[in-house]
């Protein structure tokens, strides 16, 4: 994982200085006394990066540490986001104290425990890739299709999928076997899981 150090602070632009490889539009952690604010890369030159964060960097001083994720500004998808009131980070604005999220404060924006009815659509010895519908879930009569994640590549065939019935988002709806004879479980829920 690249760290870096923030050289310089202008509202919310900050220079950090990089001891390694980072992308345009990765995601970034600043350190600010413990609390992490997220950040985007905005520009690459050399060891300075130019990273954008999306609150408030009222104390933030040079000197800071950063850490880069690796990756790009991801989203959930999953049962129950339809009804949710979320921000353009996917915070959920009703778990909200007071009219603002606190600083560095990050929530998942799905109902992690509450179940809901998955109807199939694959069967079991069906040949599946990125994209290919598992299954079908109702969210106040709009269907989301559930799908293998767009980042699995290559041809997987389903070895097993959960009858219909009531689940939540984390419960194995499907498996599939890649060429190579490996498992992956799969999930009503896509993309990250957990906030940091």
């Amino acid at each position: 994982m690249t760290k870096g150090t923030v050289k310089g602070i202008i509202s919310n632009l900050v220079i950090v200085e990089v001891d390694g490889p980072v992308a345009q539009n990765e995601i970034a952690y600043i350190n600010l006394d413990g609390t992490h604010l997220m950040s985007e890369v905005i520009k690459v030159i050399g060891k300075n990066v130019y990273v954008q964060v999306f609150e408030s960097t009222r104390g933030l001083k040079v000197g800071a540490g950063v850490e880069f994720q690796g990756h790009m500004l991801e989203v959930v998808l999953g049962p129950g986001l339809l009804e949710r009131n979320l921000d353009g980070l996917e915070n959920d604005l009703d778990k909200m104290e007071g009219v603002f999220l606190k600083r560095g404060q990050y929530t998942f924006p799905l109902d992690e425990g509450k179940k809901w009815i998955f109807k199939p659509i694959a069967q079991v010895g069906d040949n599946v890739s990125g994209g290919s519908w598992l299954g079908e879930v109702d969210e106040n009569f709009q269907l989301h299709k559930i799908m293998v994640p767009f980042v699995m590549t290559g041809e997987y065939k389903v070895k097993s999928i959960a009858p219909e019935g009531e689940y939540n988002i984390y419960h194995t709806v499907a498996v599939v076997e890649d060429k190579n004879g490996e498992e992956h479980e799969l999930y009503p829920v896509q993309g990250k899981t957990q906030a940091v």
